[in-house]
């Protein structure tokens, strides 16, 4: 009976432990924007292609470039209506394991206009393909999620581009995210249990 008692408290003790556990680190540097140095340049940890006459900048507490929270938001096109610019921002990072893993990040155009609109793009290369234009974005923030398993460890590119000769205004981009996703707690549940039942086992045959 103490033996039993004492496996039990030791698995309650290990699943509390295991619903503790933390989520996975946030894979993209600086992907809110919020520690970059200086306003009006390209945000620390990025860098850019093109950009004709201005690459993509991220900016602080500025009206024109409205934040989906924090102070700070990356606008891919700065300098006014969408007629020229142009450049792509991007970041490689790397994957450390296999497993499960969530990409997001939120979306609007300046001034959060409904009626001058943005075109974009973004794209993934590497260990995770994937990519979207998006166009005639305007109105307020919205956010894009995407789940990707990933089979081994590698790099990814993550990259943002401009669109030009809409009309409209640019793009603005805040929140980018590339994490594991958390193993839910009842699948520790599970294991821990499974490990406790073949403990027991291998008593019962010692003493056999």
């Amino acid at each position: 009976m103490r033996t039993a008692s004492t496996a039990f408290f030791s698995l309650c003790v290990l699943v509390g432990v295991s619903m503790a556990v933390p989520a996975a680190a946030q894979l993209v540097v600086n992907g809110d924007f919020e520690n970059t140095t200086n306003p009006g340049t390209v945000p620390d940890g990025w860098s850019v292609l093109g950009g004709n006459p201005v690459p993509p900048r991220a900016f602080h507490l500025t009206a024109v470039v409205p934040r989906s929270s924090g102070e700070w938001a990356l606008d891919l096109g700065p300098s006014g209506r969408d007629v020229e610019n142009g450049g792509r921002i991007f970041q490689t990072f790397v994957v450390p394991k296999a497993g499960v893993y969530d990409f997001r990040f939120d979306y609007s155009n300046e001034l959060n206009s409904p009626a001058l609109l943005a075109d974009f793009f973004w794209s993934l290369s590497g260990r995770v393909q994937d990519g979207q234009t998006l166009r005639r974005v305007g109105g307020g923030y919205v956010a894009l999620t995407r789940r990707y398993t990933v089979s081994e460890p590698g790099n990814v590119t993550l990259t943002f581009g401009d669109i030009v000769g809409n009309g409209g205004l640019d793009a603005i981009i805040d929140n980018v995210s590339f994490a594991a996703v958390p193993l839910p707690p009842s699948a520790w549940l599970l294991g821990l249990a499974t490990i406790a039942l073949a403990s027991r086992g291998r008593r019962r045959l010692a003493r056999s």
